[in-house]
């Protein structure tokens, strides 16, 4: 495998793109065995050298770097492509600039709060984007490292609501997720999650808890899950799933796996909540999810009962987290 993995996007609901600075894989879940396996991906050459820009509208994601003076560097199915400007949907522009106050990148549309709210460059990591197309509608991550030897990063964040910063020490690194109007932080041990607006975010994990992979948002934010190397006070593979409800995430249910592949490296899980890929000595893939409703709000709730068989009136089983969001109805 190269090295020094960038980010991994679902352009579909099937399909993944993972990069790395020196190049880029294709891969599709049908070429996926079932349960944990090997997922084989077309490979592709490329400098990749810059900060990602990781895009979602719905079931379906994006990804893009800039470069510097190469411009935004798009990585896709058929090749790489630059464009100088990030034209992205609901008529959002993201796109470089520089002054006296230093360079950055500027997100504009009529969505935008302002229609214009900027980025700076320095010390930024990587970008987080979740669109909506009707209405239109943005909500905006920014992720910075504080430098040196502090462990402190620092996030910017851009909602209908306005602009905002937040400041956590994550001591392993960062990780965010969006979709909807929600946010979520989360290292290996910590997970905070919480209405992007609101300039707060409850800790959903227990306080001893470690070996968290990944966490994701359902298209609309208000189903969140969690997938662990080691579940809380359990000390085996699993997965969790919370419902935002009555202003807090609530955990619907949590349950045993199989052990994953190379515990500790990045995971990401589909939008679809579904299946997941892993990326460390090699590229795997992890199928078998709760997946989640995708369309049809009556067929959504019935679906919904039978893939997780508890009371939706209100007394949902509490858990680890007692915490946020919204999602796929």
């Amino acid at each position: 495998m190269p090295g020094d993995l960038l980010d991994l996007v679902f352009p579909t609901p099937r399909r993944v793109i993972v990069a790395w600075r020196d190049g880029y894989g294709v891969g599709d879940r049908l070429d996926l065995p079932p349960g944990v396996g090997s997922l084989p991906l077309q490979m592709r050459l490329a400098d990749l050298n810059g900060v990602p820009i990781r895009w979602r509208v719905g079931l379906r994601e994006g990804l893009a770097i800039w470069a510097g003076s190469r411009g935004f560097l798009i990585p896709r199915s058929a090749g790489l492509r630059a464009e100088r400007e990030l034209a992205l949907p609901g008529s959002l522009r993201l796109f470089y600039e520089d002054s006296i106050w230093g360079a950055r990148l500027v997100l504009s549309g009529p969505a935008v709060p302002g229609e214009r709210q900027e980025l700076p460059l320095e010390r930024l990591e990587r970008i987080v984007l979740a669109l909506r197309e009707d209405p239109p509608a943005v909500w905006a991550v920014g992720v910075y490292s504080a430098g040196g030897w502090s462990s402190e990063f620092a996030v910017r964040t851009i909602a209908p609501e306005g602009a905002a910063k937040l400041r956590l020490p994550f001591p392993w690194g960062i990780q965010a997720e969006a979709a909807g109007g929600f946010l979520a932080l989360f290292d290996r041990s910590e997970l905070w999650a919480g209405r992007m607006g609101s300039g707060a975010l409850a800790r959903i994990s227990h306080e001893r808890s470690w070996g968290l992979a990944a966490a994701a948002f359902s298209p609309r934010g208000q189903w969140m899950a969690a997938l662990w190397d080691r579940l809380p006070e359990k000390g085996v593979a699993g997965w969790s799933i919370w419902r935002w409800t009555r202003g807090a995430f609530r955990l619907e249910r949590e349950e045993e796996m199989p052990e994953l592949p190379e515990p500790g490296w990045t995971v990401r899980i589909a939008p679809g909540l579904d299946w997941a890929v892993r990326v460390g000595n090699r590229v795997w893939g992890i199928a078998g999810l709760p997946a989640l409703p995708r369309s049809g709000a009556g067929r959504s709730r019935e679906a919904v009962r039978r893939i997780f068989p508890v009371s939706f009136e209100g007394r949902a089983s509490r858990g680890p987290g007692d915490s946020r969001q919204e999602g796929a109805r």
